[in-house]
């Protein structure tokens, strides 16, 4: 019997080892990558699906949207960390910041095998996979094996095509090109009890966003905040409560933060690709008329 639970407790060893050896290799491999595809931008977009379908980067010079669907504000900081790591030109940043993103359970999505959050793991330092897992180590053995697979199947795509950009590279997001609009109200409802259905709120999110702040501070990085506009459908059945928290947050914000709420500007009803995203058509037309400002003053 301690000869079986010797060998069991040695080849458990032994595949710890080879996970945590070939995640740190996957990673290098991955920050290389990531080397390679920047280009000196000067301004980047960055949060969720808001600002990856509000906001086009090929309105506004230099810059580059790094915007992901779903992302918490943990991956959006070390995300932003890892792309000034190698891209000191960085001089404004902006960050997605509404009602919907102080939901309790947005972090605990991020625990989902999905490509985007192994993508984002690759991001994370010690202290950040420890938070990511909640200090489980059961936790945080299995999603870097499934971060490691995922990034190696990621990583044999990108050699074996050409031309490659940053925003094809999981978690590295990007701007979302459509032009559909669809505001049924099933839709729109939908996207409500998504957003709303927690009764309570995230005190990670909150730390990670004052991090960003923070971090942007120190590294003399202007950075905006913007709520993006939203229908009026969907407006009208956000909860009190999440408006009311959404005010104490925002009043509460570093002063060194511009905090741009657009959520109430309107648009023609085709310009919506939803209750709560823009299309292409809504994202030039706000794009051009708003962010390109604040920006270039």
């Amino acid at each position: 019997m301690k000869n079986f639970l010797r060998k069991v407790g040695l080849y458990f060893v032994v595949g710890l080892i080879m996970i945590i050896v070939t995640f740190l290799v996957v990673r290098h491999l991955n920050d290389q990558l990531i080397k390679s595809l920047v280009n000196n931008e000067e301004v980047l977009i960055m949060g969720d699906s808001h600002t990856k379908c509000a906001i086009d980067p090929k309105l506004i010079d230099n810059s580059i949207n790094l915007a992901e669907h779903s992302e918490s504000y943990m991956f959006t900081y070390y995300k932003l960390n890892k792309f000034f790591q190698k891209n000191k030109k960085i001089r404004t940043v902006i960050v997605g910041f509404g009602y919907h993103n102080l939901k309790g359970n947005y972090h605990s999505k991020q625990l989902r095998n999905t490509p985007e959050n192994n993508g984002n793991i690759m991001l994370l330092d010690y202290n950040g996979l420890l938070n990511y897992c909640d200090y489980n180590p059961l936790k945080i053995i299995k999603r870097m094996s499934q971060a490691t697979t995922s990034q190696l199947l990621e990583l044999t795509e990108v050699i074996l095509h050409k031309n490659i950009t940053l925003n094809k590279l999981q978690p590295w997001g990007g701007f979302h090109y459509s032009e559909q609009s669809n505001l049924n109200d099933t839709i729109v409802n939908v996207a409500i009890k998504r957003h709303y259905e927690c009764n309570n709120f995230s005190e990670i999110q909150e730390v990670y966003l004052a991090r960003i702040i923070n971090f942007c501070k120190e590294n003399n990085i202007h950075i905006i905040l913007v709520n993006t506009p939203l229908h009026q459908k969907y407006i009208k059945e956000i909860p009190q409560k999440y408006i009311a928290k959404y005010r104490e947050t925002s009043n509460n914000l570093d002063s060194y933060a511009i905090l741009l709420d657009e959520h109430n500007r309107t648009f023609y009803e085709s310009a919506y690709g939803d209750g709560d995203h823009l299309n292409t058509i809504g994202a030039q037309q706000f794009t051009s008329e708003v962010i390109s400002k604040i920006i270039n003053n």
